[in-house]
């Protein structure tokens, strides 16, 4: 039981996987007549929060951030380390951005989303691999243009880097709707411990993992990371109880101890 709680509580860490997430969008709407042959086209509005109601977008604003926040980013190109999670040498985060413009009445899903060009998309190309995924629903005349950004690193990197604050100030400068982002492609992790032949004890985990990443790989990654750790303490010196407990080392005893002169005595 203490390996299969050791490796669910490594699952479940907001500060072990490093992965690509939606984290905001930006819709406008305008809205269009036909007269005689002539074409009248509004001024683009954009919805200012989650709670706004688009004219013309048949879903609410909080089921539009529900299905940007489960859209699925994957790299184009596998890095080496897909899932580990480390910290980013620049202070700029990457960003990855997607755009689709379209005339109601109409259905966008992922794959209406066309690469906005970048500098990031050809150091780092991301794709959106599941294109059936609903976005919006545009139910009467009007022409929508939906904008998608993603970035990548850890949730506690989202939460407490200032790179990252700072990040997430110039989004809603610009009009931007933040996205309770999800780094994390682990959803929950259940173990049962059972006995196999020979007395040994068999270990079952349970896996429940987003479409951005397999079960077997997240495994892999959190048994690999720990038998470093465990390589790492063996290494190390061992200390007294009471030094682990300080978590410094005791400092060694001088050589000598200089002689005291004595007291005098009434």
């Amino acid at each position: 039981g203490t390996v299969g709680n050791t490796l669910r509580r490594t699952l479940l860490r907001q500060d072990f996987f490093r992965s690509f997430a939606p984290v905001a969008f930006r819709l406008r709407h305008r809205s269009f007549q036909v007269d005689k042959g002539k074409v009248f086209v509004s001024r683009a509005k954009p919805a200012l929060h989650e709670f706004a109601s688009v004219p013309g977008v048949q879903e609410s604003m909080i089921d539009v951030v529900r299905f940007v926040q489960h859209l699925t980013v994957a790299p184009g190109v596998a890095p080496e380390l897909p899932l580990a999670a480390a910290a980013s040498n620049s202070t700029q985060p990457d960003s990855w951005r997607w755009i689709s413009r379209r005339c109601g009445p109409c259905v966008i899903q992922a794959g209406d989303l066309d690469v906005v060009d970048s500098s990031t998309f050809y150091e780092r190309p991301m794709y959106l691999p599941l294109k059936d995924q609903h976005l919006l629903t545009v139910s009467a005349p009007a022409m929508v243009e939906l904008e998608i950004e993603a970035t990548c690193c850890s949730q506690t990197e989202w939460e407490t880097a200032p790179a990252f604050e700072e990040y997430r100030q110039r989004l809603r400068f610009d009009r931007w709707l933040m996205v309770p982002p999800l780094f994390s492609p682990v959803k929950k992790v259940n173990f049962l411990v059972t006995e196999g032949e020979e007395g040994q004890e068999v270990l079952q985990l349970e896996i429940w993992t987003t479409k951005s990443a397999e079960p077997s790989s997240v495994l892999r990654l959190a048994a690999a990371s720990l038998l470093a750790g465990l390589e790492a303490r063996s290494e190390r010196p061992q200390l007294k109880p009471h030094e682990l407990l300080l978590g410094i080392k005791a400092a060694p005893p001088p050589a000598e101890l200089p002689d005291l002169p004595e007291l005098p005595t009434s």
